[in-house]
């Protein structure tokens, strides 16, 4: 007697475990293609699994999580990530972006050198009283509330300062994994001590519109773009070492916050990881 949207919803989740009440073979009953294609994402992840551990005997560029690749281990993941960097560097900011995006490392340093890395800080697509999905892919069953606090939008990438990420460290393992990692960010600070002295720093300079021309104002682009795209985004924006920061931030976009009336239509949200 499940309803036939949430039926839907289980299958596409592709379920690993059983929900309370119901038994294995009950849903194999209603899925019988769920096994075998489980089996077929578990091959999947070895063989990236493989790859991943390939690039990293060849470059030593990565640090390899414990958590299994998916887009419900994203928050779990950057806990782990913030965890590492600040107990393995020294780093003052750390910067979020999906394997999709394109970083301008230099340009985003510059950048990142007008706000303070000792106070709390966010920097990125900053939304606010963004609607709670309570079904779809971003479906949110543990926050209550019908609106989110603050956030900075996964899609655009965002940098936190390094007081946050040791916020996170220190208590990974009492932050609840919310949905989504960018949302889960905006609910710990939330209720945090660190609520009313976290520094919210909305720019447009983290986009997602895939625009990788030579007159492009971001240091984060994104997102879905694919290998050939993040080339040729390499190829046009590797000789540009200048963006007048303040010029760019006032001549202002639709990349601010959102409008609330808006906020019911998926389009305005992250389908990345």
């Amino acid at each position: 007697n499940i309803p036939r949207d949430q039926r839907l919803w289980l299958k596409c989740e592709l379920l690993c475990t059983v929900r309370p009440g119901y038994s294995w073979s009950f849903f194999q009953s209603i899925f019988p293609c769920q096994l075998k294609v489980n089996e077929t994402h578990t091959k999947f992840l070895a063989d990236e699994a493989a790859r991943l551990s390939q690039e990293q005997d060849t470059y030593k560029d990565l640090v390899l999580t414990s958590t299994i690749e998916s887009y419900r281990g994203i928050v779990p993941k950057i806990k782990e990530a913030y965890s590492w960097a600040v107990t393995n560097t020294n780093a003052d900011w750390i910067v979020k972006a999906d394997d999709d995006m394109y970083v301008r490392v230099e340009l985003i340093s510059r950048f990142l050198s007008r706000f303070s890395s000792s106070k709390p800080t966010v920097v990125g697509k900053i939304n606010d009283f963004a609607t709670v999905w309570r079904e779809g892919k971003w479906a949110e069953p543990d926050y209550k509330p019908d609106i989110y606090p603050k956030w900075a939008q996964g899609a655009a990438g965002h940098v936190v300062s390094r007081p946050i990420a040791e916020y996170i460290h220190s208590h990974e393992a009492t932050l609840h994994n919310y949905q989504g990692e960018d949302v889960s960010i905006g609910i710990w600070l939330d209720e945090s001590p660190l609520k009313d002295k976290v520094d919210w720093q909305d720019s447009r300079l983290l986009q997602m519109d895939k625009l990788c021309t030579s007159d492009s104002p971001a240091v984060v682009i994104g997102h879905e773009m694919t290998p050939e795209r993040l080339r040729e985004c390499h190829e046009e924006l590797k000789d540009v070492d200048y963006i007048d920061f303040d010029a760019e931030e006032l001549r202002g976009s639709s990349y601010g916050l959102l409008d609330p009336l808006d906020m019911d239509y998926p389009d305005y949200y992250s389908i990345d990881e």
